[in-house]
């Protein structure tokens, strides 16, 4: 598993094999989304403030 910082605000965690989750942290709300094979397949919020 490895944590990636993309810039500021969006990370990406990768779990191998392709799959991976990027997190979006907003002024608003944070969203997520399931990557697999470098595309990205659902989105997920994860928070509302």
């Amino acid at each position: 598993m490895q944590l990636i910082q993309v810039d500021a605000g969006r990370f990406r965690l990768e779990f191998g094999g392709g799959l991976g989750l990027e997190v979006i942290l907003l002024f608003s709300r944070s969203v997520a989304f399931w990557r697999w094979g470098g595309e990205l397949v659902a989105e997920v919020s994860v928070g509302v403030s």
